[in-house]
């Protein structure tokens, strides 16, 4: 964004600040926070140490797919220690010729945390340093392509987004707590809009907002019993 969002553009200032305020003001979500994803995906690093990157391709190729599927998702190098891969069920290691593109998702848990938002929307998971907290991040990539599909564009006049529609979200919520509140955030927003939300079996549901380019929900959590 410094490179691409001109300061000097009004337009692309009025966003860089309002983008840059959100994240002041809701600082606590972002520093120091945890990675909350449900799979690990290992990165090569003991290959590419070698010399071989080839396994850089496959893993870039998995990722995507898991991106497109909305699974959460966190990355480790593969020669990381047997306790920080301990708390995945599933680790996925771009190393195995039995995983594609194509069956990797249903070699997976069927129960995992299930989202039908769009392609074009990312989702991922992160844990606040302080406090009993799930924080999901919705980015949504949407836009207006341009008719020239070699131009990428010249600054925040030509970003044209696309809201991403109302969607469903499936969260599964660790046994041992349940869900007190669900908040939805957007720097377009200047206030939290409270989400209705149902907990059922351990599976947390609730109606994510339609939103423009990123929203946060904050799933506040306390004790099951």
């Amino acid at each position: 964004m410094g490179f691409y969002s001109s300061f000097q553009d009004p337009d692309a200032r009025r966003e860089n600040v309002r983008y840059y305020g959100f994240l002041r003001q809701n600082e606590k979500l972002y520093r120091a926070n945890r990675p909350n994803g449900e799979v690990l995906l290992l990165f090569p690093r003991s290959q590419v140490h070698e010399g071989d990157v080839s396994g850089v391709v496959r893993f870039k190729e998995l990722g995507k797919h898991l991106l497109d599927a909305h699974v959460l998702f966190d990355v480790l190098p593969d020669d990381s220690t047997k306790e920080r891969r301990a708390r995945y069920e599933t680790v996925i290691d771009p190393s195995d010729v039995r995983l594609t593109v194509n069956n990797i998702v249903e070699k997976m848990p069927s129960d995992l945390s299930h989202f039908d938002a769009r392609a074009t929307v990312r989702v991922s998971a992160s844990r606040p340093a302080d406090g009993n907290e799930i924080t999901l991040h919705f980015v949504n990539y949407n836009r207006e392509e341009p008719a020239d599909k070699k131009n990428r564009g010249s600054g925040i006049k030509d970003e044209k987004p696309i809201a991403a529609p109302t969607s469903q979200a499936d969260l599964k919520l660790d046994p041992k707590f349940r869900a007190a509140s669900v908040e939805f955030l957007t720097p377009e927003s200047d206030q939290p809009r409270a989400l209705e939300f149902e907990q059922v079996d351990g599976r947390l549901r609730f109606r994510v907002p339609e939103f423009l380019v990123y929203g946060v929900a904050r799933i506040q959590l306390v004790p099951a019993n």
